[in-house]
């Protein structure tokens, strides 16, 4: 009896020991992925600033398009009223 319940302790500790072993890789695990997870959103909040600032490029570029359009036409409009004025 003495021998079984040598035997049960030993396998006891031996389980405590992988348990303890284990609880402390799936921490380890836990904070690696955390870390990564919290890298992951300042990446993806770094690119979204960057999609805001090209999406304000692309409307502020198209704004000037069509100012510049407006000039070029206005521009017309002054060299026709001079032609006809001179007339």
């Amino acid at each position: 009896m003495q021998r079984i319940d040598k035997v049960n302790a030993d396998l006891t500790k031996r389980l405590d020991d992988t348990n303890k072993r284990i609880d402390k890789i799936n921490n380890d695990l836990i904070q690696r992925i955390d870390k990564v997870h919290n890298d992951l959103i300042m990446r993806n909040d770094k690119l979204n600033e960057r999609i805001d600032q090209l999406a304000l490029a692309v409307v502020k570029q198209e704004e000037h398009l069509k100012i510049a359009e407006r000039v070029t036409e206005l521009e017309k409009t002054v060299v026709e009223m001079k032609v006809r004025l001179a007339a």
